[in-house]
């Protein structure tokens, strides 16, 4: 089951993203995005602390998209 709840905080609390938004995306959007964001945060935190972290989306050699289909998981 999922926790809507949690999922609503998230996006829309902590990523600051509209409730409009959250009721009319897709659900596996949300949550691809709630995890890139959590992603985001852990890498944050470790370089913080001075830790290494080998981030799921973020490299130092970013990539061209030319479309969100092309991100694992939107398609």
């Amino acid at each position: 089951m999922i926790d809507t709840d949690m999922l609503y905080y998230i996006y829309c609390v902590k990523m600051r993203i509209s409730e409009r938004n959250f009721w009319n995306s897709p659900l596996k959007k949300v949550v691809k995005l709630i995890d890139m964001y959590q992603d985001e945060m852990r890498m944050t935190a470790c370089i913080q602390n001075d830790a290494l972290y080998n981030s799921k989306y973020f490299s130092e050699k970013p990539e061209v998209i030319h479309s969100m289909r092309e991100v694992e998981g939107f398609t």
